[in-house]
């Protein structure tokens, strides 16, 4: 979350299928490559270079979730949720 706060561009190298990947495309990131495939690193360093900004930085939204206002706020929510459940 600490890197999705800090607004800059973004080369998420993990696993595509995995939360972390996941994550990354909810904020908006879609410079995501395997850790095992070079081929895929390297068009996407390419791009990276080229384009910086291009599919690399998180929303406005996605740093705001991030942001620890954000995550209080969701649990705040989650909390508020779980008590109106016995009402």
């Amino acid at each position: 979350y600490e890197y999705l706060r800090a607004g800059r561009p973004i080369l998420a190298l993990t696993d595509p299928a995995g939360d972390t990947a996941a994550t990354c495309r909810d904020a908006g990131l879609e410079a995501i490559a395997a850790l095992d495939d070079a081929q895929a690193i390297s068009a996407q360093l390419q791009r990276f270079v080229h384009s910086p900004k291009d599919g690399t930085l998180p929303t406005a939204a996605a740093v705001d979730r991030a942001s620890r206002r954000g995550r209080a706020r969701t649990l705040a929510e989650l909390l508020d949720r779980s008590t109106m459940q016995g009402k």
